[in-house]
């Protein structure tokens, strides 16, 4: 029996969600619904009055694409991320998502984080948390 902790364990994950300002590992994953729930319990703020917005985060495009609005439009619609695209890994793409409630407001840097797992050929990825942490 393999004793080692692999990337998809449920320890680790337990771990990560430890470690981290804000985590799910059920309900919804999306980092809007994340970080609205985070706000609500960090800023004592019932949940039905806060309202998030996701923050385009796409790259400076280089000057020679940015020079073409054809070429910009591709660069921008390549980097843009969804919750559906831009998830695990070291160059996932952090969603950004602003969150306004109770007279106050905070940014939060989301990851979608999840790894390869099991499947009947082969593998496929799974996403199996969301880490949002609030930018003061």
């Amino acid at each position: 029996m393999d004793t080692r902790i692999s990337w998809a364990s449920p320890a680790l994950v337990v771990v990560c969600c430890l470690l981290t300002v804000s985590c799910t590992t059920r309900g919804s994953l999306h980092p809007a619904d994340v970080a609205q729930t985070s706000f609500s319990r960090d800023h004592y703020c019932p949940l039905e009055r806060v309202r998030t917005a996701m923050i385009e985060n796409v790259p400076p495009a280089p000057s020679a694409i940015a020079q073409d609005p054809a070429r910009q439009a591709m660069w921008s619609e390549a980097h843009r991320g969804t919750p559906s695209q831009s998830v695990g890994g070291e160059g996932a793409t952090p969603f950004i998502v602003r969150a306004t409630g109770c007279e106050e407001a905070s940014l939060y840097v989301c990851r979608v984080e999840g790894g390869r797992v099991p499947a009947r050929r082969g593998t496929r990825y799974e996403q199996m948390f969301t880490i949002c942490t609030e930018r003061r």
